[in-house]
């Protein structure tokens, strides 16, 4: 057999406590698939999907063309409007953290919820640009790049806990 020359370095660099265990469980009792069954699977399937129903309506508004109107509004360039359109590909290695935290913590509905308010919130932000700087202007754009940074951030942090999560739906 092959001996990976980095195998068990980060567990021993550590101590005996496991930086990350692929070995052991992140959760006590059955396992989580088997824990939901029957009319509290129906109910959970159904919450889940009226709550996406609202998450298409969130989709469908900060999304498309109406963005690309409003960057032009506040000056976005081909430059901005480049790095805008890489910024979600850029932040999906963000979901390894996410990844990791879910692993070792075993929660999922929380994290999922915490980071997805926190992806969504900020457009609120996003829409009182005009109202505070001038546009347009390179403050105005900088302030919706960055904005938009940690809204993809956020985002992409959530899709671990929420896949995990339904997994055992």
């Amino acid at each position: 057999a092959m001996r990976l020359p980095w195998r068990g370095t980060l567990r021993y660099a550590v101590g005996r406590a496991y930086w990350m265990s692929w070995k052991s469980k992140t959760f006590d009792g059955p396992l989580p698939a088997l824990a939901v069954r029957g009319p509290e699977l129906r109910k959970s399937l159904r919450i889940v999907t009226v709550a996406y129903m609202y998450a298409t309506v969130h989709i469908a508004c900060v999304s498309g063309s109406q963005v690309t109107l409003f960057g032009q509004m506040l000056g976005f360039d081909d430059f901005a409007f480049g790095l805008m359109t890489a910024i979600p590909f850029m932040a999906t290695f963000a979901q390894v953290v996410a990844a990791v935290y879910v692993e070792r913590t075993g929660m999922r509905k929380h994290p999922f919820i915490v980071f997805q308010f926190l992806s969504r919130f900020p457009w609120i932000g996003v829409a009182a640009i005009p109202l505070f700087l001038a546009i347009p202007s390179a403050g105005a754009v900088a302030i919706m790049l960055l904005l938009y940074l940690g809204m993809c951030l956020m985002d992409s942090m959530a899709s671990p806990p929420w896949w995990t999560w339904m997994a055992d739906l």
